[in-house]
């Protein structure tokens, strides 16, 4: 329903409870993914402003954005426990229990730099991301030499 579709997970578990409750036919789930880009954005758009000589004003502005938008992901998204920001519906706050790739992308904001901490980033990174029962991609730049296989069911 409403913007599942446009997510780029389409079919996913990711949004399969983001129910379209304003008739505006937006998503109703706060999405770390959709904001993680955002606050990438937003550094980017920090960056050009300040390289464009736009003034303080502006930069002031974009930086607020950021802001307002980091402290509030850390604050509703982060799951201590799990070790990942986590989506949740808009209208009560409910954790959606799925992960995705797109679970990554507040890393994107810069850890320790404004977006995720350092030790947030540690977390991910460790628990889910080089996690061979995750998402298991490899620390090095070579392959794992035997890597685990994928469920009997996936081959």
């Amino acid at each position: 329903g409403a913007a599942t579709l446009e997510s780029g997970l389409d079919n996913g578990p990711m949004y399969g409870g983001a129910f379209n409750r304003t008739g505006l036919y937006l998503q109703d789930e706060y999405d770390a993914g959709y904001t993680g880009m955002f606050l990438m954005d937003c550094k980017a758009l920090i960056s050009l402003a300040k390289m464009g000589g736009l003034g303080s004003g502006v930069v002031d502005i974009l930086q607020a954005r950021f802001n307002n938008v980091s402290n509030a992901m850390q604050s509703n998204l982060w799951n201590e426990t799990a070790g990942f920001f986590q989506n949740k519906q808009s209208s009560d706050l409910s954790p959606v229990n799925h992960m995705a790739p797109t679970s990554f992308y507040p890393l994107l904001a810069g850890p320790g730099n404004g977006g995720p901490s350092n030790s947030q980033a540690d977390i991910m990174v460790e628990k889910h991301l080089t996690n061979p029962t995750r998402f298991g991609v490899w620390k090095s730049k070579s392959p794992p030499t035997n890597p685990p296989l994928p469920p009997e069911g996936a081959r």
